[in-house]
């Protein structure tokens, strides 16, 4: 999907989401929350760095400088499938799961504003996405339509650790569900003066290293919005070539460097990265 059609599709949604019950839908959700068992885990995580990957066009390719969280229903094998893909760098395995992702999204087509309100309010699980107490992500949840969601944040490469990522799911019974998460996280290329900066920052603040997506806004749209989102994330391809094209020129001159302090360098790098990524409706 060419990312003109794909930002004409998020426009269509934004509409389609502009309805007079939102406010309704805030209030129904969070008392949905309220009654649901709480279940925190930890995702399973990969590092992307196969220096010797060739790089070529392919779905499901990690955006440099970002970090994709993935889930499914463990029922069905595919995060499974998709998690070897990857631990393998099988490229023509991805490329081929993602196009069978896109078909699917194609298929079933752009739900309404009520569909998805029913639908979100009826699933068996909803979950929030942190970091170190920072939310990156809430009221996730995947359609039975589809056998897979993602999405992706963008990512300064500075220092993470993998144990600080948590899932938070809100359960209608006691049962944990029947999600299996996967998080790729693919560092950007950084120059020495950026690594430096980077490693300044105090680790006790990493969470300043990672962005929301874009297109989650701080307002109960964004409860409604989130959910139709993760589904375009995971259909629209990430062999994007002009936006990886962009992301590699993404760098601070030296004197800025020196101007910013560890931590305005870290936050300065990661809106950059931001705006790129908002630019093509990531």
């Amino acid at each position: 999907m060419e990312n003109s059609n794909f930002n004409t599709l998020k426009e269509k949604l934004s509409r389609e989401l502009k309805v007079k019950q939102i406010f309704d839908f805030h209030t129904d959700i969070t008392e949905s929350r309220r009654k649901r068992t709480i279940n925190a885990l930890q995702p399973g995580i990969m590092l992307w760095e196969n220096s010797e990957f060739v790089e070529k066009d392919f779905g499901f390719n990690p955006i440099e400088g970002s970090i994709t969280l993935f889930w499914g229903y463990k029922k069905e094998s595919f995060i499974n499938e998709l998690r070897n893909a990857y631990v393998k760098y099988d490229g023509n395995t991805l490329d081929s799961l993602q196009k069978k992702i896109a078909k699917q999204f194609t298929r079933n087509g752009v739900p309404t504003s009520a569909t998805l309100m029913k639908d979100v309010l009826e699933a068996d699980t909803l979950f929030d996405f942190e970091y170190n107490g920072k939310q990156l992500a809430n009221n996730l949840w995947l359609s039975k339509k589809y056998n897979i969601g993602s999405l992706v944040f963008p990512y300064n490469g500075g220092y993470i650790s993998d144990s600080l990522f948590s899932i938070k799911e809100h359960n209608i019974n006691d049962e944990c569900s029947n999600y299996d998460y996967f998080i790729v996280i693919n560092p950007p290329r950084l120059s020495r003066i950026e690594r430096a900066a980077l490693d300044l920052v105090p680790k006790a603040q990493s969470e300043i290293n990672i962005s929301n997506p874009s297109h989650i806004a701080a307002t109960p749209t964004a409860l409604v919005t989130v959910v139709i989102f993760v589904t375009i994330n995971t259909a629209v391809t990430t062999c994007c070539s002009p936006l990886r094209d962009r992301l590699a020129e993404v760098s601070l001159p030296e004197k800025m460097i020196d101007k910013l302090s560890a931590v305005n360098s870290a936050k300065e790098l990661l809106n950059v990265r931001a705006n790129i990524f908002r630019e093509f409706g990531l």
